[in-house]
């Protein structure tokens, strides 16, 4: 009953004792929920943030792992794939790039099938293609292009068999979840200015193609897992490794397969175009016969005209001698009219007359086979004239005949020699990792992760001190209860509960809020923050359930904890010293006393100050260390966003000295000149590079042929600053950041694998400063050393005009040996946003140890004010004016300021270099540097907090009773 009665009294003691101090519980709730508040809400953003893209991803069923060929997929690859164990699904999908022009310019489109299984879209407006002329479209094509649902668009590319195509709806991919409302960036492409700007997908019938773009794959329980997880990384790794094996083997056969039907084709070809030549000979011939049987037939009816033509002649030689007869005959019979008879006279004329008849006869004759002969002659030359018409068609095509012979003699040997050139198609495999705006993602919440871990633990370092303090001086206030209870017969149990409860109910209603608003607010705030990089939807929240737990422990644990160690304390002591008032510090002289040159020309309101700052040693310690820890993380955060800011800039101004990475292909030294033939192309770098990996981190090597071209691309700095312009050759360069992920110094050696695991092994001659990526630097002579062949692949150009990048990418795109065109540009603005999106996170925690910050000084200056009632209680009865009671104790709190600022600012600098190297992604190097305008502002931040707290002081203080104060305990 007894034991009922004490503990009924501990409630009962326990809530006056909550009305009493009531701005001290708020003090230790608001701790307490800031703590919490701060761990659970930054611990439970980085799950959250997986989990939401992990039910975004599971949701559309999206790829475990994706495969592409140089030479594309086929059945047979599937078919394979599907035999490998811990493989679930595979589907094969056609792709293509392409340009579509509208009213107002001209946009790149990727245009895939519609996937079965895996990658399913989500249908957000109109229907899904029911037939090959239907397609849809991502909202961001209609909205930023004045396109409808019904509109036409027109695929001006042989890889399909309708080109005119019609909108029907608009869907989501998850395989596109990057923010577009800054750039409209889908991947890049060999077309256009190099960037895809939207994601489209049609019937897979309406596609031309012979073979895949891509195979995607899912892998058994990977679903089942939270993505990036160790156990779903495990998963994926084991079938990666088995799609190694047969790596090899489906690229031979994809190329013998190829192989054979490019040399089938092209034997057919041969096999064709020498079945037309024959039939061309043999026209060829057929009208050489006939030529030549006409030639013959020519000659016949030339050598019959020239006879006839003789005949003729010969018969009007002798009509023409007839006529020179008859004429003679008739003459003489003229002559000799007189000599004879008449009868002889008109005998002779008759046998004239006759003869002259006979003559004009054969005349008429004559002239009738003239006639004959002329048009007889006329069609000889018509036939002669047609013959050589023909004959020179026939030599023409003779001639044309032996022209197509060897040009088909050549094309032929000229595919026989490509073929023989053909490279074996090579695979790449890839998993979500691969995808930059993935990795990006998970990038993020492993750096969320990293400073949950560190933040908040100055959080709860300052709620131990605060709650010291706070808990020590309400034990101190109630010394006499205390006494008073234990002469009374309760037990240190039952007196300590009271206390404890306080604590206890601070805390937890404290933690209850902090909680609440930790695990909605912070999550989402951070999540929405990442939303300008993206483009995922319903976020999702959990209660995360250990995190809370552990943050409500570990709040608990600090307050309760120093509650106990401090009641315990006054416990051992005897109820008869308990009851008795404890004797106020005594004032001791202090160091500076002893230099009278100074102490003599202080005034008394300084000296007092003085005094009592090393008086209540316990209550400064606390206020410098509280003051330091909050200027320490405010600092802090702004010394994140110092280390961020400038990345980009360091990187791509300071470092690179070029203006756009060109990607080429089987690019002749002799067409450089030609392809790169602009007047706003200014200076031409060419390298090879070749991507690959060093223990796991993605690496790319730079080999150039000369230094000069080195020197022109990239501003190499090591570690003293000094200018690295030279590549010693069997040695390479590495960047920082590689150097220190791995472990490696000067003199050791790296080894790289490349794509095709082909292995290189380098000594490491210097380690150079880089801030995004990673690279190794050698020159030509090193690289052959691996017997490799030196092919370049990449140029590296600048420009006059940045604005007309566009023009320029447009023109080198046209260009087959050009693969891609990236502007520096482009790169910054990627890079930036990404960066951008850590900064606002930086942000949050700034306003959070702002927050802190003030609570920590209003809970100390309460602490002083309360401590010191009955001091300032005789100040004011002495006369003191209320601006000088204010300058009285907040000249002390001005100085600890000042003093935990000092210590505050040198604490942040070692703390933003820990927090920095907890924090920065693999992928990039951080900035150690705190700008002065960072120490500055956390400066100010204190500053301002410690006016603002003045100001509350300065209205308690004028609250104090004096009367009431200056009771006797007694």
């Amino acid at each position: 009953m007894v034991t009922m009665k004490r503990k009924n009294y501990v409630k009962l003691n326990t809530m006056r004792s909550i009305k009493k101090a009531l701005p001290r519980f708020l003090s230790l709730m608001t701790m307490s929920m800031l703590g919490v508040f701060t761990f659970s809400g930054l611990q439970a953003t980085s799950p959250d943030m997986l989990k939401t893209i992990d039910k975004y991803l599971d949701s559309a069923n999206t790829y475990d792992i994706k495969i592409v060929s140089t030479m594309g997929l086929v059945d047979d690859d599937i078919k394979r794939i599907k035999e490998i164990e811990g493989v679930k699904e595979v589907q094969g999908s056609y792709s293509k790039d392409i340009i579509i022009k509208n009213a107002e310019n001209e946009i790149v489109i990727n245009i895939a099938s519609i996937p079965n299984s895996i990658n399913q879209l989500k249908l957000i407006e109109g229907n899904l293609p029911s037939s090959k002329d239907e397609i849809v479209v991502e909202p961001n094509m209609l909205t930023k292009n004045n396109l409808k649902i019904g509109d036409t668009l027109n695929l001006d590319d042989d890889t399909f068999y309708n080109k005119n195509v019609k909108i029907v709806g608009t869907v989501d991919s998850s395989l596109y979840f990057n923010n577009t409302d800054m750039q409209q960036n889908r991947g890049n492409t060999n077309i256009g200015t190099g960037e895809i700007n939207y994601y489209t997908y049609m019937s897979s019938e309406n596609f031309n193609q012979d073979y895949y773009s891509v195979i995607y794959l899912t892998v058994e329980g990977a679903l089942e897992e939270k993505t990036s997880s160790k156990e779903y990384t495990n998963l994926i790794n084991y079938v990666n490794n088995k799609l190694e094996d047969i790596k090899s083997v489906q690229e031979k056969a994809r190329y013998d397969s190829l192989y054979k039907e490019l040399e089938d084709k092209i034997n057919e070809n041969e096999k064709d175009a020498n079945k037309e030549l024959d039939d061309a000979k043999k026209e060829l011939d057929n009208a050489k016969k006939e030529l030549d049987s006409g030639k013959k037939e020519l000659n016949s009816a030339n050598n019959q005209l020239k006879n006839f033509k003789k005949q003729l002649d010969n018969a009007k030689k002798e009509l023409d001698n007839t006529k020179k007869q008859l004429d003679d005959t008739k003459l003489k019979l003229e002559n000799s009219k007189e000599y004879i008879t008449e009868t002889d006279y008109n005998y002779g004329i008759e046998q004239y007359n006759q003869g002259l008849l006979q003559y004009q006869n054969g005349l008429k004759e004559y002239q009738t086979n003239l006639e004959k002969y002329n048009k007889s002659k006329k069609e000889y030359n018509n036939n002669l004239k047609t013959y050589e018409t023909n004959l020179k068609k026939y030599e023409d095509g003779l001639k044309e005949y032996n022209e197509n012979k060897k040009e088909v003699e050549k094309k032929i040997n000229d595919a026989r020699e490509e073929l023989k050139e053909i490279e074996e198609p090579t695979w790449y495999i890839y998993d979500r990792t691969d995808y930059s705006t993935y990795s990006d993602y998970i990038d993020d919440t492993n750096s969320i992760t990293n400073l949950s871990k560190l933040f908040p633990t100055v959080f709860f370092a300052v709620a131990i001190l605060i709650s010291l303090i706070s808990m020590n001086r309400m034990v101190e206030d109630d010394r006499l209860e205390i006494g008073t209870l234990k002469s009374l017969g309760f037990l240190n149990n039952n007196i300590m509960s009271k206390y404890l409860l306080f604590s206890f109910l601070a805390t937890i209603l404290g933690g209850i809020i902090g909680s609440i608003l930790g695990l909605t607010i912070i999550p989402l705030i951070i999540f929405n923050i990442y939303g300008m990089l993206f483009d995922i939807p319903n976020f999702q929240f959990s209660l995360n359930i250990g995190t809370t737990i552990l943050s409500f422990a570990i709040i608990i644990g600090c307050v309760c904890g120093t509650t106990i160690i401090t009641v315990r304390k006054v416990l051992l002591e005897k109820p008869s010293d308990l009851m008795r008032p404890k004797a106020p510090k005594s004032g001791k002289r202090v160091f500076l006393e002893k230099i009278k040159i100074i102490w003599n020309h202080i005034n008394f309101s300084k000296k007092i100050t003085i005094r009592n700052l090393f008086r209540y040693k316990k209550r400064v310690m606390a206020t410098v260390i509280g003051i330091a820890g909050c200027t320490a993380l405010m600092l802090c955060g702004f010394g994140i966003r110092d280390a961020i800011v400038d990345i980009v800039d360091m990187q791509y101004n300071s470092i690179y000295k070029f203006d756009a990475i060109v990607y080429t292909k089987k690019l002749q030294e002799k067409d450089i000149t030609e392809i790169f033939d602009n007047k706003d192309i200014t200076k031409l770098m060419q390298s090879q590079t070749i991507s690959g990996k060093s223990k796991d981190i993605n690496v790319n090597m730079f080999i150039t042929e000369n230094n000069e071209v080195l020197s022109e691309v990239a501003n190499l700095i090591d570690a003293q600053t000094e200018q690295i312009d030279k590549l010693e050759t069997g040695k390479v360069i590495i960047t920082d950041k590689l150097a220190d992920l791995l472990g490696y110094n000067v003199g050791d050696t790296i080894e790289i694998l490349d794509v095709n695991n082909k292995s290189y092994k380098y000594e490491i001659s210097a380690v150079v400063k880089n801030y995004l990526g990673h690279f190794i630097y050698m020159d030509k002579a090193t690289f052959e050393m691996s017997e490799e062949k030196y092919e370049p692949n990449v140029v590296y150009i600048n420009i006059n005009e940045i604005e007309g990048q566009n023009e320029i990418a447009s023109q080198l795109l046209e260009k087959d040996e050009i693969i891609n065109v990236s502007f520096k540009s482009s790169l910054m603005e990627s890079s930036d946003n990404m960066l951008k999106s850590l900064n606002k996170v930086v942000a949050i925690l700034i306003l959070l140890a702002a927050m802190l910050a003030f609570v920590v000084l209003y809970n100390l200056s309460n602490i002083n004010i309360t401590e010191r009632k009955r001091e300032i209680s005789t100040l004011k009865v002495l006369g003191f004016y209320d601006k000088e009671v204010d300058n009285y104790i907040t000249k002390e709190t001005v100085i600890l300021t000042i003093i935990g600022i000092a210590f505050g600012l040198l604490a942040g600098f070692y703390l933003t270099k820990i927090v920095i190297s907890t924090l920065e992604i693999e992928k990039a190097r951080f900035i150690y540097n705190i700008k002065p305008i960072s120490y500055l502002l956390a400066t100010a931040l204190s500053g301002i907090f410690t006016f603002i707290v003045n100001i509350i002081t300065h209205f308690q203080l004028k609250k104090i009773d004096m009367i009431e104060s200056l009771k006797s305990v007694e």
